[in-house]
């Protein structure tokens, strides 16, 4: 199970960032220039809470473009820093957008984790051999921002109060997804089994990582969805 984020050693953890997820940009003040602007600018949607959160979003998606459909097979996916991905210019899997929001929320001193997780059809699906050779992970990140942790999506800037890490619905456009989480850390580069030897993760070593913690998220789920049925019928 992933324990829910608290406060003091949690807030001052998540401050440090991770071999993918390094500052890389120069001028804060300018960052925090170009949020408050966002915001000015956004007043009547963006209404005060989570404000910095929605405008980073804003931020992230303005000067970035989305290239992932035609980077499913990019064996680069899961190797770039997130200063690597901003100067480039464009994303080539969800999990960039993920990297360049952790690295600039905590650069804003907002401390910030990478939370990986599948949605929970595909988990099953994954523990039944079915779609063995795809890699289903989302990541989210989580922030602890006005005295709160909340999930935040930041490919589609939904942020989240009061959730579950191991288990979490994410509304987008007209559809509801629920999501398992089961792996928390700076980046993944926590996790990259060649880390040790300066390398990146390669698709391998996500589609490893993935068979490896999907099962016990997965039991870890359906127990924890099962109570909840239980006490609904009580």
């Amino acid at each position: 199970m992933i324990k829910k984020l608290g406060f003091d050693e949690d807030t001052y953890t998540y401050l440090r960032g991770g071999k993918y997820t390094k500052p890389f940009s120069s001028d804060t003040e300018q960052v925090e220039d170009s949020i408050r602007d966002i915001i000015s600018e956004n007043s009547a949607v963006i209404n005060g809470r989570n404000d910095e959160l929605t405008a980073l979003f804003t931020l992230i998606n303005s000067e970035i473009n989305n290239k992932i459909e035609e980077n499913k097979n990019n064996a680069k996916r899961y190797s770039r820093t997130a200063e690597e991905i901003y100067n480039s210019g464009k994303v080539i899997d969800q999990n960039d957008y993920a990297l360049i929001f952790a690295s600039i929320a905590r650069q804003l001193r907002i401390p910030t984790t990478c939370l990986y997780a599948m949605e929970r059809n595909d988990l099953k699906a994954k523990v039944n051999g079915q779609k063995d050779t795809e890699i289903l992970t989302k990541t989210f990140c989580e922030c602890f921002y006005d005295n709160e942790w909340v999930l935040v999506d930041p490919q589609n800037g939904n942020v989240i109060s009061n959730y579950d890490p191991n288990l979490f619905e994410v509304k987008s456009w007209n559809t509801t997804k629920e999501y398992v989480g089961y792996l928390r850390g700076f980046d993944m580069s926590n996790f990259a089994k060649n880390r040790i030897f300066g390398k990146g993760l390669t698709v391998k070593d996500m589609a490893s990582l993935e068979k490896e913690k999907c099962k016990p998220a997965y039991f870890e789920t359906c127990n924890k969805v099962f109570n909840k049925e239980n006490e609904k019928v009580l």
